[in-house]
């Protein structure tokens, strides 16, 4: 039986490799020696279309007889053929799923340090769909409905799934090195079945590697009558190119001239692939990246085939359809083979990815809990793009598995063939490589669980060097959603975000015209129709929204930021019809205690309409109930966000001198002095283990109860460093019953220098509740040339869970206990 297996595979070979050289002569021709142009008559190219029908039906004739084979073996193979349900597979043996279930999830190869894994962990200190269009976890885990909550698989579960309607479904089958595979039909992907599907999710596994595969009973054939040309709107083919650190650089290509192709594609003559096989694959193809330019169609369906659902939640966002979002998007890979960039999905949907015909696709996962190291290190790799929240995508690389193992980032290594869909986890960072033709489809999908934009999420703002990154000016008109979705809710809201969006619209054209006259302003009309997807019959109400929107810029003038004071009920054509008015109405805010609360107003207005995070201002640390005018002035300044503490000696301060400081003073307190190591992440003299060590700002969180507090986005082991509290540095009782933390020098037998007062400037880790079973503590550690008050988990602390610290009864000092523990 296998000497009949081994021959079936080499002749699959056989008519596998005959059949690409046939496609690439028809679509090339053939390079050797001299140029052997592709046949140019009709009848020449239709006589080479029907041979290569007749390979592929015997290609796939010969895989129905690998099948047939293998299934009447001991041992089935690991993954299964196009087609094949895993209601008709034996499921592994108790002690293999047991395995399964027991083996410590992470990379292939080498792990990271926390890793109980043979191979050693890597000195090199680390940093920081749908399948891309060649072009952060922050996302807290999505809770489950409460008809899910209860039934969550467990990893060892081998019994078969049964819905609440009585639907029946296959046990997953397992995997030691990928997320397991399951069972379903295409009506479930046709009509989203949620319940399902969220059972899915919530899968141990797929919640650890941020994935899991389908496969899909009772689909179509493929039944292509014409294939479209692609439009203008689709890319048709990319380009490659290894950078200075071995990652390839992924940009679109030139139009080239589209034959369409020969339904269905010629299957993978391979059928499985070991893991060190997939791993080769990878890192070879990124070493040696496809020369010139190769075509790859992304975008709108070409031709009609089955249909995917993004579920009811996706489909109803927005005003109109959303291409490539809420609905599918094809992946066409017409030749030899073809990478992607590394990224994860817009607003950080979930997508599923169904190969419907050809070659195998291969798939790289990072871990979820390996998002925030894999943005820093790029982040460390890439200075340039640090203020880019889309970093990743916007980078456009393809990175090869070898270097994960070197930044020590968990990954998993999976592929799938047709039959098979892939549905990616909220914000996992995900890649694909083609080694031959293949034909998918995808789509975005959301549940009716999912958030409806995870906290902290940040759009691509103009910081970003991204050539192709959407110009800020533009972003900002997703508040006519934004606005629409509050006016029941929140109308007092919804008024402000629609004064606000008119008003920069008009500033907008405005400035359009003021550069290149009324052509400008009508191109920039043009351009507003269909940002905001309205038809040509809004035209009128379009020149409505700019007319109040010019009105709205008068009465605020050199104001900025009043937009934010005016009463909701103010009408906007009375005030600035007469200048008169207006101008004794600007005389009249021409005050300090106004300005201060335009300035308010205008860091609101800036941080909505560029989708930054928003800012803080004093008083938000500060009871300010019934205060005078006088004494909410300096309250009204912004929070100062600091990175390391501040320290300034001219600050009006007496700085007596430190009973056991043997140095120089006055100096900042919290410098390690020559001669002593400057930091205990490494032996360099000078070094940024500091913006390396320390994770970006949770999410931080307010439940009423307790106030702000913090929870993880992704999860943390224990000890590792979570952050550093920081602020002004002060002398020791410098401020007497107010936010204090004292500076203790561990090199001075631990005493306190200074104290850490991070009331007017300062950082999240200020919020940080306090817990009689806490999840971190604050130790004092040296780490680039400071020692530094710093935040570390003393367990293992899950995506979503509070961060909490035991302050201890008077820690901060003459502050009131329930203040620490933050209650109201």
């Amino acid at each position: 039986m296998d000497a009949l297996q081994l021959k079936v595979d080499s002749i699959r070979g056989e008519v596998g490799e005959i059949s690409s050289a046939l496609r690439a002569y028809l679509d090339h021709g053939i390079a050797s020696g001299r140029k052997v142009q592709p046949p140019k008559t009709k009848a020449g190219r239709d006589l080479l279309q029907h041979l290569l029908g007749r390979l592929d039906q015997a290609s796939t004739g010969l895989a129905d007889v690998h099948n047939r084979v293998s299934h009447t073996s001991q041992s089935p193979p690991a993954i299964y053929g196009p087609g094949t349900p895993p209601s008709i597979h034996p499921v592994a043996g108790a002690q293999q799923i047991a395995a399964a279930a027991t083996e410590p999830a992470g990379r292939p190869i080498a792990q990271t340090d926390s890793a109980s894994r043979e191979d050693p962990p890597s000195s090199v200190p680390a940093a920081a769909d749908t399948e891309p269009e060649p072009e952060p976890s922050t996302h807290g885990p999505e809770a489950p409905s409460a008809a899910i909550a209860s039934r969550v698989l467990a990893p060892q579960d081998a019994r078969e799934i049964r819905l609440s309607n009585g639907s029946v479904y296959q046990a997953p089958l397992l995997s030691e090195h990928a997320a397991p595979l399951f069972d379903c039909t295409y009506q479930d992907i046709r009509v989203l079945n949620e319940e399902l599907f969220e059972l899915y999710s919530s899968h141990p596994v797929v919640r650890d590697r941020g994935y899991f595969k389908l496969q899909v009973r009772d689909l179509p054939p493929l039944n292509v009558q014409k294939v479209a040309r692609p439009t203008k709107d689709h890319a048709t083919s990319f380009t490659y190119k290894a950078d200075h650190l071995g990652l390839v650089k992924v940009d679109t290509g030139k139009r080239f001239k589209f034959a369409p192709p020969n339904l269905p594609l010629p299957v993978s003559a391979k059928t499985d692939w070991s893991l060190q096989e997939q791993q080769y694959l990878w890192n070879s193809s990124a070493a040696d990246p496809p020369k010139g330019t190769w075509p790859y169609i992304i975008g709108n369906p070409l031709f009609d085939d089955v249909e995917l659902s993004p579920g009811e939640k996706l489909r109803r966002r927005g005003r109109t359809i959303l291409e490539g979002i809420n609905t599918q998007y094809v992946y066409f890979n017409l030749t030899g083979k073809t990478l992607t960039t590394m990224h994860r999905e817009d607003a950080h949907v979930r997508s599923e990815n169904l190969l419907r015909s050809g070659q195998h696709k291969f798939w790289c996962f990072v871990k979820p809990a390996h998002s925030r190291k894999l943005e820093e290190r790029l982040a460390y790799e890439y200075p340039e793009m640090r203020r880019c929240s889309q970093a990743v995508r916007h980078l456009s690389r393809h990175i090869p598995p070898a270097k994960l193992d070197e930044w020590g980032i968990e990954y998993t290594l999976d592929y799938c063939v047709p039959g098979q869909a892939v549905v990616t986890e909220p914000g996992t960072y995900h890649q694909v490589l083609n080694l031959g033709p293949n034909y998918a489809i995808a789509i975005n999908m959301e549940y009716n669980s999912s958030p409806d934009m995870p906290l902290d999420y940040r759009f691509c703002d103009k910081h970003c060097p991204d050539k192709f990154a959407m110009p800020i000016v533009l972003g900002g008109f997703e508040l006519v959603k934004t606005a629409d979705d509050t006016l029941h809710s929140h109308p007092e809201l919804h008024t402000f975000l629609s004064r606000l969006l008119k008003m920069q619209a008009a500033t907008f054209v405005g400035a359009a015209t003021a550069d290149s006259g009324d052509d400008s302003a009508e191109v920039s009309m043009n351009r507003l129709l269909q940002l905001l997807k309205w038809a040509e019959t809004e035209r009128h109400r379009l020149h409505d929204y700019l007319r109040e929107g010019r009105c709205w810029r008068t009465i605020c003038g050199g104001y900025d930021g009043l937009l934010c004071l005016l009463p909701p009920d103010l009408d906007c054509f009375d005030l600035a019809l007469f200048k008169d008015d207006l101008a004794a109405f600007h005389s009249e805010l021409n005050t300090e205690f106004v300005l201060r609360l335009c300035a308010v107003g205008s860091a609101l207005q800036k941080s909505i309409w560029e989708c930054l995070e928003l800012p803080e201002f004093i008083w938000e640390s500060t009871t300010t109930t019934w205060l005078p005018e006088d004494d909410i002035a300096p309250l009204l300044a912004p929070f100062r966000l600091l990175k390391s503490n501040f320290f300034d000696e001219n600050s009006g301060f007496a700085w007596p001198r430190p009973p056991r400081w043997p140095w120089a003073w006055p100096v900042d307190p919290s410098v390690v002095m020559p001669g002593d190591r400057p930091c205990n992440f490494c032996t360099r003299k000078s070094c940024r283990c500091i913006e390396i060590t320390v994770p970006q700002v949770p999410r931080i969180s307010d439940d009423g109860s307790k106030g702000p507090g913090i929870r993880s986005l992704g999860t943390h082991r224990a000890n590792e460093v979570l952050g550093e509290l920081v602020g002004e540095l002060v002398p020791l009782g410098a401020r007497a019953g107010d936010w204090t933390m004292a500076l203790r020098r561990p090199d001075l037998d631990d005493e306190a220098v200074a104290e850490i007062y991070p009331r007017r400037m300062g950082n999240w880790v200020r919020k940080v509740n306090h817990s009689a079973n806490p999840s971190a503590a604050f130790r004092m550690m040296k780490i680039s040339g400071r020692w530094r008050q710093m935040l570390v988990a003393i367990r293992d602390i899950g995506d979503g869970e509070e961060i909490t610290a035991k302050y201890g009864k008077g820690f901060f000092k003459r502050q009131p206990y329930s203040v620490v523990e933050g209650l109201h």
